[in-house]
């Protein structure tokens, strides 16, 4: 069995580096260290089991040729995900997400640029005002000695009255582009830093804690962390962007340039915003909420072929 598994380790990484993964050399330094830790991983078992035989000590036998199905179940995994390393280039394809993601930016920030030009134009239409507007007539009584002023006025003179309310709604609008823009940004670093350079790192704890019986849950969930996110979480991306149903939407309203040009309260601006709002979140926010979904769904049917029993409920709790 131990010598089955040192071939099988050493036909891995002669195929690695006789047929090299497409594109970028990252997958090929996963599948790599990969590799070396279930190296590890199995000499450690053959050290052990060697121990066990030499003292005629049958737990710690028992222990090494159970442990040694899990190493084998790493090994076939990682052939498993060399496999899918060649025939897609996950790494040229989160580039290749990285500038529709800048494009997707771009859009965010034309559907709020009429909203915010407007909203400044009419905040500070709105913000003229006369404190005081007053006109003193002098009529005489007995001239040149007496004399009564009439004082007519208004405090407080606004140019456009009632228009505090409908800014405010605006406001609240504009806070929706804000935050999406922070929120395709988060999803850009989430994507482009924590998934290539952090999720890895999920892949090698998994496998070594795999190996060890009270941790074998834990790195079950670490491994499909790495498969639902690293692998899933790209394709599901490129193929909801590339769906008809989000790319091609473009609800229209009403709005003539008039409206934006008149700073009074209208329906029919209000109506144009909202359904820029609707065009955003239906063609970008609401793609990348499904597909993170999607991922954590497909992380905990993976957990449970990995032999870990997390249920739903606490894992999106969890998270």
């Amino acid at each position: 069995m131990i010598k089955k598994l040192f071939f099988i380790v050493a036909f891995l990484f002669t195929l690695i580096y006789a047929a090299p993964p497409s594109g970028s050399g990252i997958p090929g330094e996963i599948i790599t260290i990969s590799l070396i830790i279930i190296f590890v991983e199995v000499s450690a078992l053959a050290i052990v089991y060697a121990i066990g035989k030499a003292f005629s000590y049958e737990k710690l036998v028992t222990y090494s040729r159970g442990e040694l199905t899990q190493a084998l179940a790493n090994i076939i995994l990682i052939a498993i995900l060399f496999s899918t390393f060649l025939s897609i280039n996950i790494y040229g394809l989160i580039q290749s997400l990285q500038s529709q993601f800048n494009s997707i930016k771009g859009e965010v920030i034309n559907y709020a640029t009429n909203l915010f030009i407007w909203n400044a134009y009419a905040s500070t239409v709105a913000a003229f005002t006369f404190d005081e507007a007053r006109l003193t007539i002098s009529i005489p009584v007995i001239p040149p000695f007496v004399s009564i002023n009439l004082i007519m006025g208004l405090n407080k003179i606004q140019i456009i009255d009632g228009i505090a309310p409908f800014l405010d709604v605006i406001d609240r609008l504009f806070s929706f582009f804000s935050y999406s823009f922070i929120f395709i940004i988060a999803t850009q670093i989430f994507l482009f830093n924590f998934i290539t350079e952090m999720f890895p790192i999920l892949l090698y704890l998994g496998l070594l804690l795999r190996v060890v019986p009270w941790t074998r849950s834990a790195g079950g969930y670490l491994i499909s962390f790495f498969i639902g996110f690293y692998f899933f979480y790209p394709l599901l991306l490129t193929f909801f962007f590339s769906l008809d149903t989000f790319r091609n939407i473009q609800l229209q309203a009403n709005v003539s340039s008039l409206s934006y040009l008149a700073p009074y309260p209208n329906v029919t601006i209000l109506e144009g915003f909202t359904t820029d709002i609707l065009n955003l979140a239906i063609k970008f926010i609401l793609p990348i909420i499904l597909c993170f979904i999607v991922s954590l769904m497909l992380v905990e049917e993976f957990g449970v072929l990995l032999g870990s029993f997390l249920t739903k409920p606490s894992l999106f709790r969890v998270v």
